[in-house]
């Protein structure tokens, strides 16, 4: 029987290291909070005997309820499940090694006004819960 090869917090930071500037990331336990040009993304890594679906729905929803304390608007706040391979249940799902790109390559969702508001959220640890800027 075939057994995927699970995806760690630590494949996220190594392939979100790839990022052009113009992105920050920020941490959570396992979870990373990912923004940029292309908007805001909640990851969680697919791992066996966990619920990355639920964890990363709920953190971006939290994450989302939060921003309305700090913005007139507040943008959409995905959420994603990174595999180590094609995932074809249910849940919002990107592979590892198509993550950059896909966080890269969509269209302009934020301008670089709301980049910086949101970037100095995560710094200064007011994005709840409980942000903190990667390093």
């Amino acid at each position: 029987m075939f057994e995927t090869k699970d995806v760690t917090a630590s494949d996220l930071d190594d392939a979100l290291a790839g990022l052009p500037p113009g992105f920050a990331v920020g941490t959570l336990d396992q979870a990373r909070l990912v923004i940029g040009p292309t908007g805001c993304t909640v990851l969680m890594a697919q791992s066996s005997g966990t619920t990355p679906e639920l964890e990363s729905s709920d953190l971006a929803q939290t994450t989302r309820l939060n921003l309305a304390d700090h913005l007139s608007w507040v943008p959409f706040v995905d959420a994603l499940v990174v595999t180590s391979e094609n995932n074809t249940g249910s849940i919002v799902s990107v592979e590892l090694d198509l993550l950059v790109p896909l966080l890269v390559d969509g269209p302009t969702m934020l301008d670089e006004e709301t980049i910086t508001c949101l970037t100095a959220l995560l710094a200064e640890r007011r994005l709840k819960p409980a942000w903190t800027i990667a390093t």
